[in-house]
């Protein structure tokens, strides 16, 4: 029998059928400063002929933005079969005329950024203020009448700061929704 004659197994689009290996990732150093990156990720969908989603987000390595994009890419179209087109994705932001559509993670980003260095603050004041009260509660955790009067000068000097934080928490709060 020639080699002519055997059944041929359909062409899939695989990892191996990209110009670059999966995942061989640039050597390069963390940068402080965060940078675009465009990713690439083909899903599930791609056995259907669709092309991959294309991703824009900030990360200090390249390494990190695939994980980014891939993940987010499971998360939100529930996709476990999805890898990183490694011949399709890099630094920067697509150009004005790149011929395909992307989805811009870094709104995104920015606002998780924001609630995080919110909750840094929430659980700094949280913890100065248990501090700074500490002294005046019991074992049992209770405050002495006598007492009062030091726990509310605790309260009043932490209190702007308090109200501060709760009007960024609201604000961030209304820009979520």
């Amino acid at each position: 029998m020639s080699s002519q004659n055997i059944a041929r197994a359909p062409e899939v689009l695989t990892p191996e059928r990209f110009a670059e290996p999966l995942y061989c990732l640039p050597e390069e150093g963390a940068s402080p400063e965060l940078r675009d990156y465009t990713v690439a990720v083909a899903g599930s969908s791609r056995f259907n002929g669709e092309e991959p989603f294309f991703y824009v987000l900030r990360a200090p390595t390249t390494e990190d933005a695939w994980r980014l994009a891939l993940a987010w890419h499971m998360v939100i179209e529930d996709d476990l079969d999805a890898y990183v087109v490694a011949s399709r994705s890099h630094e920067g932001a697509p150009g004005e005329h790149a011929g395909y559509a992307w989805n811009d993670l870094r709104p995104q980003q920015d606002r998780v950024r924001e609630r995080r260095e919110l909750l840094d603050r929430a659980w700094d004041l949280d913890r100065r203020f248990e501090n700074a009260s500490a002294r005046y509660r019991g074992p049992d955790g209770e405050v002495k009448p006598e007492d009062y009067r030091r726990l509310d000068e605790v309260r009043s000097a932490l209190g702007e700061e308090a109200l501060d934080l709760i009007h960024a928490l609201a604000g961030f709060a209304e820009g979520a929704s």
